[in-house]
């Protein structure tokens, strides 16, 4: 081994080096312990610059975070302001069309929808007293009169029996629709789709038809009261649902005395048809709360 002190080599058996006498470590080694020195400094050296790497590596590591959250943080805050202004456009879009859109009556909270009136009527008068029935109100219009055709239609909402429906239809300016040809049929039944797409939610609607003291069912006037001839082939089965008009229900035991449209949904169904029914359908059929809405015409 070799001396510590002044590097002489001795034997393994040597405690004490004999050159200077100093004594000899126990660790037996290969070489002088200057060149240990030397290696250990180097070994320091070498750990020092795998700090530094270390520490680059994770400073590198924490700016691309920053950079990342950065691009991230600014493409968000451009979405939002995207969003924020397709709003805004669709807002104006609405506020300028609000002629095709559904209306809230302010005095009772019904929603509606009126088309604006197309010109290819033509005009009919009809005297309303003549064929009145005796369950109609007793105000008469002896120069009532309407046009068949396409015009405008309110749709409207309410838990009402028939008569009340009359009387609203009257007192909002109109009657209760008539349907003249399938043409005019079909154009209510868009209108009342639109109303449901923008979320009216009605099963059934009073139209102004009534069945007189037989088994004929007629038009009716602005106050109820029968009028003209019968409707009841006049419709046929692009209005009626199989089997009806059938003036009587007997599940309830009650008779059937107005036409609605009704929308159908049994077994996945999703259609509307006429349909006659007792003229208070909540009184029969009280789960229909909500559900139920009338058709008014304007000329």
């Amino acid at each position: 081994m070799y001396c510590k002190n002044c590097g002489q080599y001795n034997s393994d058996e040597k405690e004490y080096c004999t050159k200077c006498g100093e004594k000899l470590n126990t660790v037996n080694i290969d070489e002088p312990t200057e060149d240990l020195n030397v290696n250990g400094e180097q070994a320091k050296k070498i750990n020092w610059k795998l700090y530094l790497v270390y520490i680059f590596i994770g400073i590198l590591i924490i700016g691309i975070c920053i950079i990342g959250y950065n691009i991230f943080t600014l493409l968000k805050e451009r979405q939002n302001q995207e969003t924020v202004q397709q709003t805004q456009n669709i807002a104006a879009d609405n506020k300028t069309n609000t002629s095709n859109l559904p209306v809230t009556d302010a005095n009772d909270s019904e929603t509606y929808y009126e088309e604006p009136t197309k010109n290819n009527s033509n005009s009919k008068s009809i005297n309303s007293s003549s064929s009145s029935s005796s369950t109609s109100t007793n105000n008469t219009d002896n120069s009532f009169s309407y046009s068949s055709g396409i015009h405008s239609y309110g749709i409207y909402k309410g838990d009402l029996d028939w008569y009340d429906a009359v009387e609203m239809a009257r007192s909002k300016g109109g009657y209760l629709a008539h349907i003249d040809s399938e043409e005019e049929y079909n154009t209510i039944l868009n209108r009342i789709r639109e109303e449901r797409n923008a979320g009216l939610e009605v099963a059934e609607f009073y139209i102004g038809a009534k069945r007189d003291d037989s088994s004929n069912y007629k038009w009716v006037d602005k106050y109820g009261n029968v009028m003209g001839s019968p409707i009841n082939n006049k419709l046929g089965n692009w209005f009626f649902y199989d089997g009806e008009p059938s003036f009587y229900d007997s599940d309830s035991d009650t008779s059937e005395d107005v036409l609605i449209i009704m929308h159908i949904t049994a077994d996945g169904s999703d259609y509307y048809s006429g349909n006659d029914v007792n003229n208070d359908i909540l009184s029969i059929r009280p789960n229909l709360s909500g559900k139920i809405g009338y058709i008014v015409e304007y000329e």
